[in-house]
């Protein structure tokens, strides 16, 4: 049976071939990157709402301020309420905006909101989405604007932004997550 000193000997020798060979500094540097993954995954807030919808689509309106609107329909068929609140909309190049659309000057980003206690009515910024339910809402785009192009850059994609922060609804405690929907 190894007495106390030799084992203290290999432990001695054990220590210091790891020190020379720096093995500490890699056991450490693993377990500080694996840990910095691990939070990062945790935290990082994901980029779509689970069974919340989104349909867009464009039409021409009786309306003599705005005739071609593009309208975006937001379904909930999840078992939760979702908290919606508008950061407005972000033109890309291929469609241009309506030049009377509610827009701030500085970052051209255009104004989105949601019906609110008046039904037809636009006027709130942010909104729940109860279960099982859709809102909508509609964004104004130039009257010179050709249907055809404006069905093609729908489904394309090459509309614009639509940018939300949203929160799922429940027992759980949950985080206001922003996200960008191009549309």
């Amino acid at each position: 049976m190894p007495d106390l000193k030799s084992i203290m000997l290999v432990v001695r020798n054990l220590l210091q071939f790891m020190a020379i060979w720096a093995v500490w500094d890699m056991i450490s540097i693993v377990l500080l990157v694996f840990s910095s993954i691990s939070i990062v995954w945790y935290l990082w807030p994901r980029k779509k709402i689970k069974n919340v919808y989104i349909d867009v689509k464009a039409i021409t309106t009786n309306d003599s301020t705005y005739k071609k609107i593009i309208v975006i329909e937001i379904k909930n068929l999840s078992n939760n309420a979702v908290y919606l609140e508008s950061l407005g909309f972000k033109f890309d190049k291929v469609i241009l905006p309506h030049p009377n659309g509610a827009k701030d000057h500085n970052t051209n980003i255009y104004e989105v909101k949601f019906e609110g206690r008046i039904t037809g009515e636009l006027s709130d910024i942010d909104t729940l989405v109860r279960a099982k339910q859709k809102v909508s809402t509609w964004i104004p785009v130039n009257d010179s604007t050709d249907m055809s192009v404006l069905s093609k850059a729908i489904s394309n994609k090459q509309v614009g932004k639509l940018r939300l922060k949203f929160a799922l609804i429940s027992s759980k405690p949950t985080k206001l997550f922003r996200i960008n929907i191009k549309v």
